[in-house]
């Protein structure tokens, strides 16, 4: 009997350390990436200016206000093409104001002619002492024939009549003299207003300013709205190929004959540090470059091409060492010393220790080196 119950005994303890051990040798699940090959660059974004080989200044020509402007950073312009154009608001203000005084002057010269009318009374007036100067010499005639006293009463009359005569035909003659000036001064305002109007109709008619050199526009400093005066700097022109750039070297690390990348309007080109006076660098860009809008220098301070490469959550680190955990082909953890170099956007480049295609474990420091592992599906 009791040899029965120790035998059950044991069959149970084996039982359990079978499966004790099916859960220890059970595999852990991992995340592993596989090790890819590529380049790894450190790189240092600068700006840049354009040096051309020839600089001219667009210069504005006439006084205004800017109502648009033709041209912009990079565009290649030649003598004679449009750099602005006027605002015509305030000449077409101006016109307007000199038309008005226009038909106001001829609704004047209209109403002095009607007022200039005679009236149909001072008419029959004017006839009525006509004829009596007349009567008063047929009358002076007849008096002399008379006697004394009827000449001297006949000669009353006729002053009295060639009195009132002068005095009608005077006021007559004084309002004729008076329209006249009137119609002179008028006939000069005319002249003037209509002058004045021809000016500014040809104002109006050449708001344009034509550049007067030829070249890639550099800069550009009218802007709409501003006044400019004729003399100002509009913009400025030069040649855009040939010329140097300069850039502030800010790292500290770029010396005369390194390789850069110069971008420029999202077209790339290569160039050369030809010259490095303190921290300013002199840069040749290569044969086609063409100065366009802001200009970007990119150096290249470090580089690792054609090496492995991890994310850098793959990569661990004790007292001897960066170290990788490899899944193998056994399914086990296998741990590896590895040398590294570069490290951007997440990844790492790794010179030694690891192969291309092999799978890296994610977190090493997480699980023991010799365990079997399984990735997760």
């Amino acid at each position: 009997m009791k040899k029965g119950v120790l035998i059950g005994g044991l069959l149970c303890l084996a039982l359990v350390g079978a499966a004790i051990v099916a859960v220890l040798v059970q595999p852990v699940m991992v995340q592993g990436a596989s090790v890819t090959r590529g380049d790894i660059t450190r790189t240092e974004n600068l700006m840049g200016e354009f040096i051309p080989i020839s600089r001219q200044n667009v210069v504005c020509t006439k006084n205004g206000v800017v109502g648009s402007v033709a041209i912009a950073v990079g565009d290649s312009i030649a003598e004679g093409d449009t750099v602005i154009t006027l605002s015509g608001d305030s000449l077409s203000e101006e016109l307007s104001a000199v038309e008005t005084a226009l038909r106001n002057l001829e609704n004047s010269e209209k109403a002095s002619a009607v007022s200039a009318k005679t009236d149909p009374e001072e008419e029959e007036l004017r006839q009525a002492i006509s004829l009596a100067l007349a009567n008063a010499e047929d009358a002076k005639s007849l008096a002399q024939s008379m006697g004394v006293e009827y000449t001297k009463f006949n000669g009353a009359v006729a002053t009295y009549i060639s009195v009132s005569a002068k005095a009608v035909f005077n006021a007559n003659q004084n309002a004729d003299d008076t329209s006249k000036k009137e119609t002179k001064d008028n006939n000069n305002e005319e002249t003037k207003l209509l002058g004045w109007r021809d000016e500014l109709n040809a104002q109006l008619a050449s708001l344009e300013v034509f550049s007067g050199v030829s070249g890639s526009v550099l800069s550009v400093s009218a802007m709409e709205g501003v006044s400019v005066d004729e003399g100002d700097v509009l913009a400025v022109a030069g040649n855009s190929h040939g010329g140097l750039l300069t850039t502030i070297d800010t790292t500290g690390n770029i010396e005369a004959d390194d390789e850069v990348t110069i971008v420029s309007d999202g077209l790339s080109w290569s160039g050369w540090v030809v010259e490095k006076d303190g921290n300013v660098l002199y840069i040749q860009p290569e044969t086609g470059f063409v100065a366009n809008d802001e200009i970007e220098v990119v150096a290249t301070l470090e580089s690792a091409l054609d090496v492995c490469m991890l994310p850098i959550e793959c990569l661990g680190e004790d007292n001897s060492s960066e170290y990788v955990l490899i899944l193998n082909v056994e399914g086990k953890l296998e741990r590896r010393d590895v040398t590294t170099t570069l490290e951007r956007g997440g990844m790492v480049a790794v010179t030694s220790g690891v192969g291309i295609g092999e799978t890296a474990v994610y977190y090493p420091d997480r699980y023991n080196e010799g365990i079997s592992a399984k990735l997760y599906e």
